[in-house]
């Protein structure tokens, strides 16, 4: 289960499972929401996700724009290898924190 918790200025989107277009479409209203309500640091724990698809990276590129317009900041931790790579392979780490998994 995915799940998104807001407090004060802090959210964090635990995932589970994978970040594709259907979950994107769901958290994109949500995380829209707490950014224009006033949230300015958004955490998404990749801990339990295996997969990352084009829409959940717009979804990531999307909510860091959102942020940065604003002063915030997106921070992606517990980030499998696999995932990582993506992530490294695309420059997004130079866009946002990228932080993999503990060992």
């Amino acid at each position: 289960m995915t799940t998104v918790q807001v407090q004060k200025n802090d959210a964090t989107v635990t995932l589970e499972g994978a970040l594709t277009v259907a979950l994107a479409q769901e958290l994109r209203p949500q995380l829209q929401k707490a950014v224009a309500e006033g949230v300015s640091s958004v955490v998404f724990d990749l801990g339990r996700a295996d997969v990352v698809d084009s829409s959940g990276i717009g979804l990531l590129i999307a909510t860091h724009n959102s942020l940065k317009t604003k002063g915030g900041r997106l921070r992606v931790a517990n980030a499998s290898p696999e995932i990582m790579n993506l992530f490294k392979a695309m420059r997004l780490d130079r866009h946002f924190s990228v932080e993999g998994r503990q060992a």
